[in-house]
C-alpha cells in the first residue's frame, strides 16, 4: 500500500511540473490592423460602408465582431456585472470590459481614438463567450497593432498600389478617398471611392456603382458589393 501511495504521489509531482501546453497562434491581417489569435480562429468579412466591420470565428465557439469607424460602440456596460479598466495597447488608450466571474456578458476592447485628430474609433467584442474563449480573447487584444489610415497593406496587388499612388498625386477629396476590397459576383474586386469605380484584380475597369458619366453606357453595377475590407484611406 505504501508503494502504491508513493507511486501516486510521484505521478502527481511529475504532472504538476510539466509546463502548460502552449496554444498555437497565427496573425490575422485585416488591412487596417493585425491581431494574433489561436490558429483555429478564422477571419470573417462583412459588408459595411459607413464604417469598416468584420469579425473572427473563434474555432466554432462563437463570433467576435469589430467595428472601425466614427460610431463604434463605446461598450458601456453595467459595472455591477462587468469589470471595466483602461490600459495601453499599441501606444493607444484602450478600455477593456469583461463579465465578472463566470457570468454571461460582453467581453471586448474599445479605442476611443485611433487618430491624433478626429473621431475614428474601434471596438471588438463578443457576447456570452465561454470563459476559455474569453481568456484567449483578452490575450489576443494585447496583440492588436494598427496601421495608419494611409499606409498601404503589404498584400495589396501592385496595380492597386499604383491606383492609390495616383489618388495621392491629386488634390485632397472631401470626404477622404478610400480604397476597399470587395466580392462582386464571386470575384475579388477593388472599389475606389474617388472617382467611384470598381476594378478587377488586374485593375481593369468594371463599373461605377454610384452612376457613371454620360459617356458610359450600360456599365452600371448590377450586383451588390459584399464583404468589404478597407484597404486604404487618404490621410492628408
Amino acid at each position: 500500500m505504501r508503494l502504491v501511495r508513493h507511486l501516486w504521489v510521484s505521478v502527481l509531482v511529475i504532472t504538476s511540473c510539466q509546463p502548460e501546453q502552449e496554444i498555437q497562434t497565427k496573425t490575422l491581417d485585416f488591412a487596417r490592423f493585425t491581431i494574433e489569435v489561436p490558429s483555429s480562429w478564422q477571419a470573417v468579412t462583412r459588408t459595411g460602408f459607413d464604417s469598416y466591420v468584420g469579425g473572427i470565428q473563434a474555432g466554432g465557439l462563437g463570433d467576435i465582431e469589430f467595428d472601425l469607424g466614427r460610431f463604434a460602440s463605446a461598450l458601456d456596460v453595467d459595472p455591477n456585472t462587468h469589470e471595466v479598466y483602461w490600459t495601453t495597447i499599441d501606444g493607444r488608450k484602450a478600455k477593456i470590459v469583461k463579465p465578472r466571474g463566470t457570468a454571461k456578458g460582453i467581453t471586448g476592447i474599445y479605442f476611443e481614438s485611433l487618430e491624433e485628430f478626429g473621431g475614428l474609433k474601434f471596438q471588438m467584442s463578443s457576447r456570452n463567450a465561454r470563459p476559455s474563449v474569453r481568456d484567449q480573447m483578452l490575450k489576443a487584444f494585447e496583440s492588436i497593432t494598427f496601421r495608419s489610415p494611409d499606409e498601404i497593406p503589404p498584400f495589396v496587388p501592385d496595380c492597386v498600389r499604383e491606383l492609390i499612388e495616383t489618388i495621392r498625386s491629386k488634390p485632397v477629396h472631401d470626404p477622404p478617398a478610400r480604397v476597399w476590397q470587395f466580392e462582386y459576383g464571386g470575384s475579388v474586386v477593388y472599389y475606389a471611392t474617388e472617382p467611384g469605380d470598381v476594378y478587377s484584380e488586374d485593375c481593369t475597369f468594371i463599373c461605377r456603382p454610384d452612376g457613371g458619366s454620360k459617356e458610359i453606357e450600360d456599365d452600371d453595377c448590377t450586383l451588390s458589393l459584399e464583404r468589404g475590407i478597407l484597404l486604404w484611406q487618404d490621410g492628408r
